[in-house]
């Protein structure tokens, strides 16, 4: 049975006991993400089981709620989703309606609309009342047919026999219905729905369904009920279709309406009923056989007069906000264009019928429209967005329509009316004249005549009326948004005055401040805004807005060209892009699932298609698919002379996160940096990571020292400092220059942590955290306490910085941190109830630990809740490893092999190696993981993949394994790569089989022409081999040939020197190597070491500061293998594997050698 099919959770019974009660309760609302406060609601709603208590949940994810319902004492069962009876139609309708608020999750926005926080706080909270508005709403449009039959003029005949899939009686069919064909619903379509084809979902569809369901009791048949049941069923990626079959006065039909979703394709935008259309044929087709009323005398208590009743009783603004999805605390910033369109044309109807009321005469049908898009005029006014207020409220009246049809507006009671009317004639006086009249409008009519008078080119009137407007209203945003644009200098300084303040009080206002500033195409006011509250909140509800903007436009013509594409790009300012770029990196930092990261890539791409961010983005998500190939292709064709001087530095950033597959790409991006910067600031660090990469160290350092001659004031180049001779002196100079500077200070404990002096270290990290550190900082410190077992330090820190009440990235960092230090400390409960005390929405990382939490504690069917609900919101690592691990220690193998299958498409290829590999090596089944993995790959496993599985082991300790289970899956045929040869080489090495070793060192000479790699493989190969004399020559002609490479190769030639004995001649070719300009200092040392010239403890001294931990271990081996102390050999040589370092050369040395010296078992 599928586990993701959808249906209900329906609660049979709830147990008597208060305690299990609680419980019962305590759980849903923790589960379904619900306020505390809420809890008597939900025991209510437990009180009268059996009750539905959620519906759309997947199988799998249902049966771990039941499950813990029933541990909880309360019975439960789930419901597959299916097309309902009529009878449960109706029955299903009346619970609705008795049962008050439901518990649900909440909903996740998708990648192609986002839904703001305050809609889905309103949905959340009262999702029964926004349903029966939605049915309110869509009852209008059904209603609007009968009003208008009822007062039809009967200039023309329905059909004589019904259409097909009409429901018509042939009663009926020859009676003259006294439809006037003017108002037809069909014709109110084809008038005003032609700009665009509206969203469809499922909320819609409800609507519509309790629509019709509503119309039935308004106009009962006499012949029995009305059932509607809707059923839906996608049939293509972006067109939704759903099927709604009725049932009235006895005789049932169905009709099928389809609708486009948000899409850019235009096939998808032809010749597909618009959902307008649909409702204008369930009107058509229920009308014609529910009633004929043929005149208003004949129309008393007729089921005409109760239509009027039920108009009267709808709120026009609450029918509006609605069907537009947006409520009081919703800015502008998540308006739907299009939903308002639609909205237009019902508030038309509902003005013409209200005129009808009152003046009992027909009015103009285009002057009615008018009337109605004053109140869509009012309503943008107040949401924050005048220039949609201005569209709105002039539409009809420049689209050259008759006299008469304004004309009706004078008419019109309300000062509303005569505002617009005002407005629409360019009637200052007569705008500020209904203003004084009217206090509510007051504000927008000042607002009007100031932009009537900046436009009539009066600048003193305007800076007149924009005084008295913020006198009389300093809270009012889009005053204050036009006072800073089209103000005097004095003026746009004085605005923002108002409008900070008011801000301040409410976040709110700040939107819509933050809104009228990009209406007003004044970014420099946006980011003075942004930056008051967050700059990165401001900018991503401007680029939300952007995309949904863009989105929509393209379905718009005609009056609604304002929000097109070339207008919305007037808006969209540089720091937007860079402002994009930016989330677009943070998403990708954090391991954000799939859908958030995409989310800015195609945001990127349709807004900025030919910028450098989007190229940088194309690159990097090929890289994430391993699409290496790709990428470079991409990469390559960059003309790096005349690219700009940043995407030069992002594409050496992606070549330098894997040199050995883009040296070339490295090479170009080196040139064209050094071309374009300057040594200073953030390029000067990007070409010196890149020199030292390729070893160029005293490169690298000279660059440093002159960047920090050109620009002592950027703090982050004291992040390469630590890396020069002098960094003592320099960091205590900066400890002057910086004093108050976190970052600096962050610098610095790395720098001494680099040292080795940790009290040093923990020092700079407080003052880090006291000058308002991030968590970086915090991490850092806990880390020094956790290595030296202060354990409570280390949760102390964590808990102080917590205190901050922050609700970041990095507080949800400090946090998980804490929570892994619990479990690491066998404190499963302290973690459990950390994380459960989060509210709102939950990392990954916080779902997967408060999982590990649950079982620790025993709570499996918890814990697996939890997992699968973190691999549905973030499919990429680590939630699906840690799932399968799950899975794995509860002895489901085939369950966690099939969920690695299934998201290696979310992941980079081995994305699962570390966890897997170290389950089972720490279980005792190392040699089982070539098994797992094979499985995992259908059995067909990538040879290469096994290196990666090897050099895991290796790394955990599991040398046997290593050796005996994954070694022989490595031989054969692999991808023909210089990593594979490498691979292949390492190998031969290991096992001492000179002959493949041999081989594959051919192989790779041949491969890499001219790469230095050569050189260490063959020297490297010789040593194993005893052939010193012949790898000390080899080492000494691969650093000639070589310039900057003098250091790596002293180190090998006093290695080899050492082991075989060379004598003196061949020792003053190793010095005169030791003495190049561009041997390091460490190098010498450790050469030097070698050849019995620097002492031991002077050696250990420097690489403290300075060496790798690999290279010593191993030098202390050879020197004790050549005095004859064999145990000794062997224990440096197993403490040189034991790092883990094999990207050292003398970790693979030191591996052939505890084989020569010790035969050591797994080697």
């Amino acid at each position: 049975m599928d586990g993701r099919e959808k249906g209900t959770i329906r609660i049979l019974s709830v147990p008597n006991r208060k305690e299990q009660a609680v419980a019962v309760a305590d759980y849903l609302i923790q589960i379904f993400k619900k306020a505390p406060r809420e809890k008597p609601k939900v025991e209510a709603l437990l009180g009268k089981a059996p009750v539905d208590l959620v519906s759309g949940v997947s199988r799998h994810i249902a049966e771990k709620i039941i499950a813990r319902l029933k541990a909880l004492g309360a019975d439960a069962e789930f419901r597959p989703k299916q097309a309902a009876t009529p009878v449960e139609a109706q029955r299903s309708e009346k619970a609705t309606e008795s049962s008050g608020s439901s518990i649900a999750p909440q909903r996740q926005p998708s990648p192609d609309k986002r839904e703001s926080p305050s809609s889905d706080k309103e949905q959340s909270g009262k999702p029964q009342a926004d349903k029966r508005k939605l049915a309110l709403a869509a009852m209008v449009a059904l209603l609007l047919a009968g009003v208008a039959y009822f007062w039809g003029q009967g200039g023309g005949r329905a059909p004589t026999g019904p259409s097909s899939g009409e429901l018509a009686s042939s009663a009926h069919s020859s009676r003259d219905p006294g439809i006037g064909a003017h108002f037809s619903a069909r014709r109110i379509v084809d008038e005003f729905d032609k700009t665009h084809a509206p969203l469809f979902d499922k909320r819609l569809a409800d609507g519509l369904a309790e629509a019709i369901r509503e119309y039935a009791r308004l106009f009962p048949s006499k012949n029995g009920s009305s059932n509607v049941k809707v059923d839906y069923s996608y049939i293509q990626e972006e067109v939704s279709k759903f099927r709604l079959t009725y049932n009235v006065k006895g005789e049932g039909g169905a009709f099928v309406v389809e609708a486009p979703l948000f899409t850019s394709s235009p096939r998808y935008q032809e010749n597909i009923p618009t959902l307008a259309g649909a409702l204008a044929e369930a009107v058509d087709k229920l009308g014609a056989s529910v009633y004929r009323p043929d005149s208003l005398e004949r129309a008393k208590g007729s089921p005409g007069k109760l239509a009027l009743q039920a108009m009267e009783r709808l709120d026009s603004l609450a029918v509006l906000l609605a069907l537009s999805g947006i409520g009081q605390e919703v800015g502008p910033s998540r308006l739907d264009p299009a939903a308002f369109i639609e909205s237009a044309n019902l508030m038309s109807w509902m003005a013409y019928i209200k005129s009808v009321q009152e003046t009992r005469k027909l009015p103009d049908m285009l002057g009615a429209m008018a009337v109605a898009n004053h109140l869509l005029a009012a309503l943008f006014i107040e949401a924050g967005n005048p220039d949609l207020a201005e569209s709105r409220a002039l539409v009809w009246m420049g689209l050259g329509y008759p006299a008469a049809s304004i004309s009706a507006l004078a008419e019109t009671p309300g000062a509303e009316g005569k505002l617009v009317f005002a407005v629409g004639k360019n009637d200052a006086a007569q705008v500020e004249k209904v203003g004084n009249g009217d206090k509510p409008l007051q504000k927008l009519a000042m607002y009007l005549s100031a932009r009537m008078a900046r436009e009539a080119g009066l600048d003193q009137e305007v800076d007149r009326r924009i005084t008295e407007m913020l006198r009389e209203h300093p809270d009012f945003m889009p005053g204050i948004g036009y006072a800073i644009s089209h103000g005097t200098p004095d003026m746009a300084r004085l605005a923002p005055t108002y409008g900070m303040e008011v801000s301040r009080r409410s976040l709110y206002a700040e939107e819509k401040l933050l809104d009228m500033a990009w209406v007003e195409k004044n970014s420099a006011m946006a980011a003075t805004i942004s930056g008051a509250h967050n700059a990165q909140t401001g900018m991503e509800e401007m680029l939300k807005l952007a995309v949904d903007i863009l989105g929509k436009s393209e379905k718009l013509r005609g009056e609604e060209r304002i929000l097109t594409f070339d207008f919305c790009a007037q808006w969209l300012a540089e720091e937007l892009k860079e402002s994009a770029f930016a989330m677009y990196k943070a998403e990708r930092e954090t391991l954000a699932r799939d859908e958030e990261i995409n989310y800015y890539q195609e945001m990127i791409g349709r807004l900025w298609p030919d910028s450098d961010v989007n190229l940088l983005v194309r690159i990097q998500r090929m890289r994430d698919v391993a699409d290496f190939e790709g990428a470079d292709k991409v990469a390559g064709s960059v003309a790096m002379d005349s690219a700009d001087g940043r995407l030069v530095e992002e594409l050496a950033d992606l070549f330098t996160g894997s040199p050995e597959k883009n040296m070339p790409g490295v090479i170009r991006t080196l040139e064209a940096l050094r071309a374009k910067t300057p040594p200073t600031g953030e390029a000067a660090l990007r070409q010196e990571r890149i020199y030292r990469m390729l070893g160029f160290e005293p490169v690298a350092r000279e660059l440093m020292r002159r960047a920090l001659t050109q620009n002592p004031s950027d703090v982050r180049l004291y992040g390469a400092v630590a890396k020069l001779p002098e960094s003592d002196r320099l960091f205590q100079m900066g400890e002057l220059s910086f004093a108050g500077s976190a970052s600096f200070f962050l610098y610095a404990g790395r720098w001494a942590e680099e040292k080795g002096d940790l009290e040093k270290a923990e020092a700079y990290y407080q003052r880090a955290l006291r000058l308002g550190g991030s968590a970086a900082a915090v991490e850092r410190l806990v880390d020094i306490y956790v290595a030296r077992s202060d354990f409570y330090k280390a949760e102390k820190a964590l808990k102080g910085y917590l205190k901050k009440g922050d609700d970041s990235r990095e507080y949800d960092a400090a946090r998980n941190k804490l929570a892994r230090l619990y479990l690491e400390r066998k404190r499963p409960d302290d973690a459990y109830h950390l994380i459960k005390g989060i509210e709102g929405t939950w990392s990954g990382e916080s779902m997967v630990l408060y999982a590990r939490a649950a079982e620790t504690l025993g709570e499996d069917t918890e814990a697996a809740m939890f997992h699968n609900m973190a691999l549905e919101r973030h499919p990429s690592s680590p939630a699906p490893v840690e799932l399968a691990l799950f899975h794995l220690r509860q002895g489901r193998r085939d369950e966690a092999a099939s969920l690695l299958q299934d998201y290696k498409r979310y992941n980079p290829p081995g994305y699962y190696f570390h966890g897997i590999v170290e389950h089972f090596g720490q279980t005792g089944n190392a040699a089982d993981v070539v098994k797992f993995i094979s499985e995992v790959e259908d059995g067909k496993p990538e040879k290469n993949l096994f290196h990666a599985i090897w050099r895991e082991l290796m790394n955990i300790q599991a040398y046997k394994a290593a050796a005996l289970a994954v070694l022989p899956h490595m031989s054969g045929p692999l991808e023909e790569t210089p990593y594979s040869y490498a691979g292949r080489y390492y190998q031969a090495m290991a096992r001492e089989e000179p002959d493949k070793a041999s081989a594959a060192l051919g192989e790779a000479m041949k491969a890499l022409e001219d790469d230095k790699l050569k050189w260490i493989y063959f020297g490297s190969w010789l040593v194993t081999r005893g052939y010193y004399a012949e790898a000390l020559g080899v080492f000494d002609e691969y650093a000639q040939a070589l310039q900057g490479w003098s250091g790596h190769a002293a180190v090998r030639m006093g290695g080899a020197w050492l082991l075989g004995g060379l004598g003196e001649e061949a020792k003053n070719v190793v010095k005169k190597r030791i003495a190049a300009p561009s041997t390091s200092r460490w190098h010498a040392a450790l050469a030097g070491y070698y050849l019995g010239d620097v002492e031991e403890e002077k050696l250990l001294e420097l690489a403290a500061d300075l060496g790798s931990r690999v290279e010593v271990l191993y030098a202390l081996g050879v020197d004790r293998q050549t005095k004859g102390q064999t145990e000794e050999a062997e224990k440096f040589f197993i403490m040189a594997l034991e790092t883990g370092d094999s990207q050292q050369m003398e970790y693979h040395l030191a591996m052939a050698a505890a084989r020569r010296v010790g035969e050591k078992e797994g080697y």
